[in-house]
């Protein structure tokens, strides 16, 4: 063989192996964004074992002191349950050992799951100690990041609209203390607030009307 067609030849098979690598990477790569892409059903399936005693499998916790999950942010859901699982927030309950067990699949696919349903709980059952100072309270410190409707317009802070009195009060307190910590405003906020404050904030927003989410 010459040299002219022993270049060719060489040429052919580098092009050939070429193609032959960017076709399986094109596989791989459709692999990997296939893998990534959340499955509600996967999350109602692990949502069944690992959170409705707590949240409800319709996301409405049957207790005052678990938040509701139905219609919340997909990005908040992931965030915290992330959080959970690396130890940044700590949970007196069952979450952060229930989070250690969970998979990033297994948590984007909560997320999407919980997420998807449509938010048409019923309202949370409380008393306002003082509605009127929870509103204005609201406007002046929460409004910004979770709306003064509660539905935040943000993908990663929380919907409070609807949320159990109790939960809330917890979180404030927690914030405030410092035990639970933010990577956004909360702990400055949440310092500044008094027991009446938290109290008002609290039953404002539980006593919201739920919307259903689009």
């Amino acid at each position: 063989m010459n040299r002219a067609n022993s270049s060719f030849v060489i040429g052919r098979r580098a092009r050939l192996a070429a193609i032959a690598a960017l076709t399986a990477l094109s596989f791989v790569g459709a692999g990997v964004a296939h893998a990534a892409r959340p499955d509600p059903a996967a999350g109602e399936e692990l949502a069944k074992t690992a959170c409705a005693s707590c949240h409800g499998l319709d996301g409405v916790s049957p207790e005052a002191a678990y938040p509701n999950l139905k219609g919340q942010k997909v990005k908040y859901l992931v965030q915290q349950l992330e959080a959970f699982q690396s130890g940044l927030r700590t949970s007196p309950e069952h979450a952060a050992p229930v989070a250690g067990e969970l998979s990033k699949g297994d948590i984007k696919n909560l997320a999407a799951y919980y997420s998807g349903l449509s938010d048409e709980a019923s309202i949370a059952d409380a008393s306002p100690p003082d509605f009127a100072a929870g509103e204005e309270k609201a406007k002046m410190i929460c409004a910004a990041c979770h709306g003064l409707d509660g539905i935040s317009l943000v993908a990663a802070y929380p919907n409070l609209r609807g949320q159990k009195v109790d939960y809330l009060i917890r979180q404030l307190e927690a914030f405030r203390s410092g035990e639970r910590e933010s990577l956004q405003l909360m702990n400055p906020v949440a310092s500044q607030l008094t027991d009446d404050d938290i109290k008002n904030l609290a039953a404002f927003f539980s006593s919201l009307e739920p919307v259903s989410q689009e």
